[in-house]
């Protein structure tokens, strides 16, 4: 095997070949993996922000939804939703 020259510009330089779960579409795997956990990260911050959001809207105090012409009564549908549903 010839060695590359260190000057040699980076187009020209050999990539290793690379076999096995990094190898030609096992690198694909992984970025799809790697998405695929990422994806699940945000779905799970996103569910404990709406979970979030609707324990403080439960703790309003009735004087502050008048404010803004609200009832109680109006809030009941969000508050009983799970996190899971937006």
């Amino acid at each position: 095997m010839n060695p590359v020259p260190m000057d040699a510009p980076p187009a020209i330089v050999p990539k290793p070949a690379l076999t096995g779960p990094l190898g030609a579409d096992g690198g694909l795997a992984l970025r799809f993996a790697g998405r695929a956990a990422m994806a699940v990260v945000e779905l799970l911050l996103t569910w404990q922000e709406r979970a979030t959001q609707r324990h403080r809207l439960s703790m309003v105090e009735e004087h502050v939804l008048r404010d803004v012409g609200l009832r109680r009564a109006d809030l009941e549908p969000e508050l009983r939703k799970p996190f899971w549903r937006s």
